[in-house]
């Protein structure tokens, strides 16, 4: 409630939000005096971008840095520019920078999709069409159907937001155009052909619609709600079914944010389908997130599909949508039934998709992210066993929170080659893409090494970010999908280490140039934490096993042995308790919930004990 010049001062901009303020006076607790605005008004505001609609632009990652551009970024890719642009519709490369350059808008008013009249602008007027700029000078190439335009070469590649004064449009255009169209010769019958953009021809073709109940949008700046569906076929019980594709149900696109969605093994309670749920461990499976300018989120490859019911060994019956609201005029009374359509077919492809965890750092109370610290790693290998053959990386999921700013992948085979396969300097938790990887045509062998790293930038913090699954936590996850499915496939790991990376650093080196030390152990301890450990009964008992461990959770803030010991014990119990590990079957719905009270407890002592310690004010007494 300060003066309404005060107020005035407040720099809001349609893509930008500053929350502080507006979160204080909304919760009852309002700014009452100037300095209290002023204070506000100096934090840092939150920029939306999504780096990965270079997906949706034929070589969008392969886009050259101009020169003298800030922001470029090493490329990834061979045939490339050394140097390439990620904000390709931003004044910087780095992106999120606003105003959009010319390029940008242009992109904005097509609605973040490459269409033919998009491709035919010449956006930063130098002379060539975006097309030429992009490589696709007849605007021929498609995001379904994503693949690099022969004939063109990638030196010829520009920046279509950025006049080039040497530029010149391309010389004998309309004959290679003709070339390219006669080039494309029919579809043999037994081969395999897409008759739209989901499904093959001759495959049976079904649908199903899921859409939250109409519900109002929350008028905070920023929610994240959780909506659980129900979903039997008759069709795929007996019988093995594909899901193949899914394609977003928007209702109210100006607050629908982005949304992530998982595959639930058993049946949600009835009240919740179809409305809030909490997040259950039984949705773990993640299948595709969505971001704007996309309509078909999820489209499996043409040889392989996600199998589910009769002899598949997969059990998939139910659905958990996560849902970011972004409400920046912080409306009220604004109603949403966004939802998704899944596309799924009871002819199954010849080959099943399958997934592994090459990261998942989800929760740990020992290990946290300091503050001040601008590349701060967290980093887990794990080697590929258990596969009965070989297998094709189809994508990589990463998934992290607020601070987390670079994700990588490294491949290291037994003969010692080194691959570098992914790696995005300007990844932010806005834009939770799924990267296509299959035109690396990277097949993965028993024995193969697999180097998955999140990279954090915590210099807006002035306390230590722990792991866990609020939004105000951390988490490292990178999920991949290869085919064909491999029911034994396992990434083994002796468990994730932290470091930091100086700005110089190739992310890419970590396991070389930044080896494990203390955190391993850590690790190590979390991965071996079992729910059939007699210790975790006697807590579970009341016995004196449970006074022992309060009291070294009591006495965490005075001694580091009690912190590990403490620490440890947390351990177990979510273990026992969130993941449900084995030996957690036979524990009653009342030993469970005790647990729970107990780890919430535990958890109050311990997060103090270790804020001591790692800060340096522990005391004698």
């Amino acid at each position: 409630r300060g003066s309404e010049s005060m107020i005035a001062l407040t720099p809001f901009h349609e893509d930008i939000h500053a929350n502080a303020c507006l979160e204080g006076t909304f919760a009852n607790m309002p700014c009452r005096r100037a300095s209290m605005w002023i204070a506000c008004v100096s934090m840092a505001v939150h920029v939306r971008s999504f780096p990965s609609l270079r997906e949706q632009l034929p070589n969008g990652w392969r886009v050259p840095c101009p020169d003298e551009a800030e922001g470029c970024a090493p490329s990834e890719h061979e045939e490339t520019a050394r140097w390439v642009c990620p904000g390709v519709g931003h004044r910087s490369c780095k992106g999120g920078s606003m105003p959009l350059n010319a390029f940008g808008e242009d992109l904005k008013k097509a609605g973040f999709r490459w269409t033919e009249a998009l491709c035919r602008m010449d956006s930063d007027g130098d002379g060539r069409t975006n097309g030429e700029e992009l490589g696709d000078p007849c605007c021929s190439w498609s995001a379904e159907a994503p693949g690099e335009v022969e004939g063109w070469p990638w030196e010829s590649l520009g920046h279509p937001g950025v006049a080039d004064a040497d530029s010149q449009s391309g010389t004998g255009l309309e004959s290679m155009c003709e070339v390219v169209v006669s080039s494309l010769q029919p579809v043999a019958e037994d081969q395999l052909e897409r008759v739209d953009v989901v499904f093959l021809k001759g495959e049976p073709q079904k649908m199903h619609d899921f859409r939250v109940h109409p519900h109002f949008v929350s008028p905070a700046t920023d929610a994240y709600v959780d909506y659980g569906f129900n979903w039997a076929d008759p069709d795929c019980v007996d019988n093995e079914c594909q899901i193949v594709g899914a394609k977003v149900l928007l209702d109210n696109a100006k607050y629908v944010h982005h949304f992530i969605l998982m595959a639930c093994k058993d049946p949600l309670p009835v009240l919740v389908d179809g409305g809030p749920m909490v997040p259950s461990e039984m949705c773990e499976q993640r299948i595709a997130g969505w971001i704007p300018g996309r309509d078909y989120f999820m489209l499996a490859p043409d040889t392989a599909g996600l199998s589910f019911g009769g002899v598949s060994g997969s059990n998939i019956q139910g659905f958990q949508l996560q849902v970011h609201y972004h409400n920046h005029n912080r409306d009220m009374f604004k109603t949403d039934s966004s939802g998704f359509r899944l596309f799924y077919t009871t002819k199954p492809r010849p080959m099943r998709l399958g997934q592994f965890h090459g990261v998942k750092v989800e929760w740990d109370v020992l290990n946290a992210i300091p503050p001040g610290r601008d590349r701060f790693f967290v980093t887990e290998g794990c080697r590929l066993v258990g596969m009965d053959a070989p297998a094709t990386l189809v994508s990589v999921v990463y998934h992290a929170h607020m601070i987390a700013t670079e994700m990588y992948t490294t491949l290291y085979r037994e003969n010692g080659e080194k691959i570098a396969i992914h790696g995005d300097a300007h990844w932010n938790f806005n834009d939770q893409y799924s990267k296509d990887l299959q035109p690396l045509n990277v097949t993965v062998f028993n024995g193969d090494f697999v180097q998955s790293s999140c990279v954090f930038d915590s210099t807006s913090k002035d306390s230590r970010t722990t792991f866990g699954i609020g939004s105000e936590n951390e988490m490292c996850f990178a999920v991949y999908w290869v085919m064909p499915q491999q029911p034994k496939m396992r990434c083994i790991s002796p468990g994730y280490w932290e470091g930091d990376l100086e700005a110089s650093d190739d992310a890419h080196a970590i396991r070389e140039e930044h080896p494990p030390g203390q955190g391993l152990a850590y690790a190590q301890n979390y991965k071996n934490a079992r729910c059939d450990d007699k210790k975790i009964q006697d807590m579970l008992l009341d016995s004196a096993e449970l006074a022992n461990v309060k009291k070294e959770c009591e006495e965490a803030i005075f001694s580091m042995e009690a912190n590990r010991k403490c620490g440890l014990a947390i351990l177990d119990l979510y273990a026992c308790t969130v993941e449900g590990r084995p030996g957690s079957d036979h524990l009653s719905v009342d030993s469970k919930s005790r647990a729970m009270k107990l780890l919430q407890r535990l958890l109050t002592y311990f997060d103090v004990g270790s804020d001591a310690l790692r800060e340096g004010t522990l005391h004698e007494g």
